[in-house]
């Protein structure tokens, strides 16, 4: 299936609204900032938003009065609060305010302050956190383990006892305080990590699937082996806060170039371009669309690669941000030199004749890599070890602020990562060009090699994406006006259904609106019909 031109996993649609009704929008559900008095234990911990409420007072867990929960070794407390748990560990669960979601998505944010774990065994002491169903069954799990002699970030999936590295610090000791936002999603049975480590940029993973699939959001647990064997005498982690909220995905901002390759007997300089008058610079005899794809096959001779630079719609481009994201159905580069065939897009600087960056797919030693290059310096983001791959989605955040960017790759179905603050090849440059570059000569390429790339499509991540829909009844008896500011995105699609749950039930609302100073209105007539829901849709 294609999927949907999203900047990222996370983006779906905002502002639904029925007659009488708000949209909908993210609320903090339970809220421990730790901010109590010195040496408050589990009991005395305020949850500002919700009732969920910890139990079991422990000597070695309580407040530092500087708004932390602080971790240390155990004091040989016997533990008896919940059958799973171990003389001299913590184990503690409890009930969300509202149990029982089965929809919807969520987030549990918290961050490590500051952690050291030098002491005893190599392998076991953690503190991490869990979300549960009602039969005391994790949905998912991440947590801060020491494991080998150094401090992990993981994921551990419960129902498997599968525990996977999200970072390996290669040390006994934080730099810094750890942000961790997880981003689980009750309807795909899928969650995201995001963490951030010491102020650097940010990574992720996305797209992980649960422990379990069709349960239901009833508990949070937090738990930490401190038994002296596992915990050094003189060891303490920090936690800053523990929050849980529901979720709101961001919008999707507009495309301002958008080439989706579906006109067959087009090549990078004719390609119909659905969203501006940008192009892809030249055409090329061996980049031809064909069933809704770019296809790049081998050139003519051992020269013949591709390098083209087409300017934008609105070139010099000097500050924001800007997405970039395509699609490989398929690629197979099994042919040619063992090293040197590539497909890759990026942003160019035209007066300065400079690339901001290239993110590309590389063979390299007999095996497909996703890479950038910067400058001449290529960095590999992952090896897929194999020569044919499918499905391979890649978004690109471009900050000409801070010049530097973002990189999320997916295979399918299969996880996402992220790598983020990429410094670009210099500071200053310009946005002026898309860069297409493919090694397609036939020393590289082989004969049956080819590379197919389903859709490139650029957004102007600082356009507005606010979309604020309200109702109003009348003018007239049976009638009421919709109304949306002007400066909605240009994307957006109006609609309307009878059936909020029904994703295949909206249908687009026919008519033309007016304008009336910074907003549309749209009138249209409701009598005799089932109470509508409304929205406003970017595809």
């Amino acid at each position: 299936m294609k999927p949907s031109n999203s900047l990222t996993t996370l983006l779906s649609l905002m502002a639904v609204v029925g007659v009488g009704s708000s949209p909908a929008s993210a609320s903090t559900l339970e809220d421990w900032q730790f901010n109590e008095a010195a040496d408050t234990p589990f009991t005395g911990l305020v949850n500002s938003a919700g009732t969920a409420a910890w139990a079991g007072n422990v000597a070695n867990v309580a407040t530092d009065g500087s708004g932390h929960l602080v971790f240390s070794v155990s004091v040989d407390d016997p533990e008896t609060t919940e059958v799973d748990e171990s003389t001299d560990n913590l184990f503690r669960t409890t009930d969300v305010t509202t149990p029982g979601a089965t929809t919807g998505k969520f987030e549990l944010a918290f961050t490590y302050q500051s952690a050291t774990l030098a002491g005893g065994d190599a392998t076991g002491a953690n503190v991490g956190f869990t979300v549960r169903n009602s039969s005391n069954v994790d949905l998912l799990n991440v947590r801060l383990q020491k494991q080998n002699g150094d401090l992990r970030l993981q994921r551990r999936n419960s129902s498997t006892g599968l525990n996977t590295d999200l970072e390996d610090f290669a040390q006994t000791s934080l730099t810094g305080p750890l942000e961790v936002r997880v981003i689980f999603d009750m309807d795909s049975d899928t969650y995201d990590v995001y963490w951030t480590p010491d102020g650097q940029p940010q990574r992720c993973q996305t797209n992980i699937p649960m422990d379990i699939t069709g349960s239901t959001l009833d508990r949070l647990r937090l738990y930490a082996s401190t038994n002296a064997t596992d915990w050094g005498a003189t060891d303490e982690v920090a936690v800053d806060f523990l929050t849980l909220s529901t979720y709101t995905d961001p919008p999707v901002a507009p495309a301002i170039e958008d080439w989706q390759f579906n006109i067959d007997g087009e090549s990078l300089g004719n390609a119909q371009n659905d969203a501006g008058t940008g192009t892809l610079g030249g055409n090329a005899d061996n980049a031809v669309t064909s069933g809704g794809n770019m296809v790049f096959t081998q050139g003519t001779s051992d020269t013949d690669s591709i390098f083209r630079n087409g300017d934008i719609t609105t070139p010099d481009q000097t500050t924001g941000r800007f997405g970039m994201e395509w699609f490989v159905p398929s690629a197979t580069l099994s042919g040619g030199d063992v090293t040197g065939a590539n497909v890759g897009f990026g942003m160019r600087d035209k007066g300065a004749g400079t690339d901001l960056f290239i993110v590309r797919l590389h063979r390299q030693n007999s095996s497909l890599l996703l890479q950038t290059r910067v400058g001449n310096t290529n960095t590999t983001l992952v090896d897929f070890g194999v020569t044919t791959i499918t499905d391979l989605n890649v978004s690109v955040v471009a900050d000409l602020d801070t010049d530097t960017f973002d990189v999320h790759w997916q295979l399918g179905d299969g996880i996402g990562n992220c790598v983020s603050g990429i410094a670009m090849a210099a500071t200053g440059l310009e946005f002026d060009q898309v860069r297409t570059t493919a090694n397609t000569n036939t020393l590289d390429w082989g004969a049956a090699d080819e590379v197919l790339v389903d859709y490139l499509v650029i957004r102007d991540l600082n356009a507005p994406t606010d979309l604020s829909l309200s109702i109003v009844q009348g003018p007239g008896a049976g009638e009421i006006t919709l109304v949306w500011p002007i400066a909605t995105p240009a994307n957006a699609v109006l609609e309307e259904s009878t059936d909020l749950g029904a994703s295949d039930a909206w249908e687009q609302v026919v008519g033309v609106p007016v304008e009336n100073g910074d907003n549309f209105e749209l009138t249209i007539s409701t009598p005799g019909t089932p109470a509508n829901f409304y929205r406003l849709n970017t595809p």
